[in-house]
């Protein structure tokens, strides 16, 4: 990678999970399709945060017992 490429690599490695959220923009979002096009190393990583979503996602979702959500409100107040 050249000086270039290597400092658009990580900005964009910060901001992959705005890109997968569709947080990104305009100018920000422009940069960062750049760079996921030069950095082949940059597409893995969005490859593998995006399947690990994907992953999370499906896992099934489980109620907190009460008891620790009131521990945690008592703490939190």
């Amino acid at each position: 990678m050249t000086p270039d490429i290597d400092r658009e690599y990580e900005w964009a490695r910060d901001r992959i999970e705005a890109f997968l959220d569709g947080d990104l923009a305009g100018e920000d979002l422009a940069r960062f399709q750049w760079a996921l096009e030069a950095s082949s190393d940059l597409r893995e990583e969005v490859a593998q945060a995006r399947k690990l979503m994907e992953e999370l996602r499906a896992l099934p979702l489980r109620e907190c017992p009460d008891r620790v959500v009131q521990r945690i409100l008592r703490q939190t107040v």
